[in-house]
């Protein structure tokens, strides 16, 4: 039960607009605890945990995020931007 309110309070809520700066590592969440970047050799290891805990793996890693102040409207929906940087 506490891992699944600490997940609630780290829901967006619906009248911001979130902006997140992703990379290109993978990143996993076991319960309620975000591992970013993680190497694929860990996760090759990790990957066995699936079955017998709360387990998911994403193919990006966020490295950080911003909010709106808060608005008068409900916002719903996300934009992807991919911008490669050399």
């Amino acid at each position: 039960m506490a891992s699944t309110i600490a997940l609630l309070n780290k829901q967006h809520v619906n009248n911001r607009i979130y902006v997140s700066l992703l990379e290109a590592d993978p990143e996993a969440m076991v319960a309620d605890k975000v591992m970013p970047a993680l190497p694929l050799s860990i996760m090759n290891v990790m990957d066995g945990m699936r079955g017998t805990q709360d387990m998911v793996v994403l193919g990006e890693s966020s490295v950080n995020e911003a909010a709106s102040g808060s608005l008068d409207y409900v916002v719903a929906g996300a934009q992807v931007l991919t911008i490669m940087v050399k």
